[in-house]
């Protein structure tokens, strides 16, 4: 398979995920929805570019699929980033200073991600096969499908 067939997708994901960075989008212009209407969308335009057998591979946050799943989640990255601030600058920040610090700073970002079920059935009626989660930690994973 050539470089075209297999991942000339990269195209496709810079605009895709441009959407979803965008500065002037609201949290409510991220939702399922919208996310829906660009793999509709973006399909046509990705179609004549992928071959079949080719792949679309996306990297991105996620939401676990239950809320004390989700919770756990949220501890161990507190912990971690708690872990690494001591170690590299000596600093002791509590759980709390460090939650409400992500909590403000998920809020102004305005990233609303969804659970993992839910990305990967986006896929499938979008013509993609070989819909599947290829790496997964705890709210981080890459996924895609075949066209």
């Amino acid at each position: 398979m050539n470089r075209r067939g297999a991942f000339f997708c990269l195209l496709f994901i810079a605009g895709f995920l441009s959407f979803f960075t965008r500065k002037d989008a609201t949290p409510a212009s991220r939702n399922q929805a919208d996310y829906k209407t660009i793999i509709r969308r973006d399909n046509k335009a990705l179609r004549p570019k992928l071959r079949a057998g080719g792949w679309f591979v996306n990297a991105d946050i996620l939401v676990a699929s239950h809320v004390d799943i989700e919770a756990r989640f949220q501890t161990l990255r507190q912990l971690g980033i708690q872990q690494r601030l001591r170690e590299q600058t000596g600093e002791e920040k509590s759980l709390p200073a460090i939650a409400a610090e992500l909590a403000e700073l998920e809020k102004t970002d305005g990233d609303q991600p969804l659970q993992l079920d839910i990305d990967l059935s986006l896929l499938r009626p979008a013509g993609f096969r070989a819909v599947d989660c290829f790496w997964k930690e705890t709210r981080e994973a890459v996924w895609g499908g075949m066209k």
